[in-house]
């Protein structure tokens, strides 16, 4: 006797389709989204359609990806060592906060920042977290998923000098989550909790 289950299938983006799938690997950012229109998501749009506002006030200034601002390898093992830092206050904090209720299984996806490449003015920063809601009907065993992607824009003002965020966050006396940012005073853990 063979036992069968059905499983419904949900429509999402694909690239919430790779998160929903690479989440415990936190590997995949969605920057795929099919571009047919902006999906709802947990009564957000899509975090693929949004687009961090980059402008620091400069004509004809030009973004990247903070990962890719820095050139020595003390700068970039800061960035990473500090990236590491975050995900794991995040897992620290998350069981107490951010985690009860339907979605307990949030990850950490990626955190995004754009860096105005000629100057190191940053122009924002967007976390990204996944996680999904799974319930199964007694009677047929059928299980239905319900995948979340959440974009949280962090509270940083726009031309904060990237190398001051890093000295920052990286205050031995405090967890990187809960250090005040420069020219806010807030922290990223206020970020989220307006967020999550």
């Amino acid at each position: 006797m063979s036992a069968a289950i059905s499983v419904h299938i949900i429509r999402l983006p694909l690239s919430s389709i790779l998160c929903a799938t690479l989440l415990a690997t936190a590997a995949c950012a969605p920057d795929d989204t099919p571009s047919s229109g902006r999906a709802e998501i947990g009564g957000k749009t899509d975090p693929a359609d949004d687009e961090v506002d980059v402008d620091a006030g400069q004509p004809g200034s030009s973004f990247i990806d903070a990962m890719s601002y820095f050139e020595t390898s003390e700068d970039i093992d800061a960035w990473y060592g500090l990236m590491t830092a975050l995900r794991s206050d995040f897992d620290d904090v998350c069981g107490d906060t951010f985690c009860e209720g339907d979605f307990s299984n949030l990850q950490s996806l990626r955190i995004r920042c754009s860096v105005e490449q000629a100057s190191g003015a940053m122009g924002g920063c967007v976390w990204i977290f996944g996680a999904s809601n799974e319930e199964i009907a007694p009677a047929s065993g059928d299980i239905s998923v319900d995948g979340q992607i959440f974009t949280c824009p962090l509270p940083i003002e726009p031309g904060t000098d990237v190398h001051a965020f890093v000295q920052a966050l990286s205050a031995p006396d405090v967890r990187p989550i809960d250090a005040p940012l420069p020219g806010s005073g807030a922290s990223l853990y206020d970020g989220l909790a307006d967020c999550l």
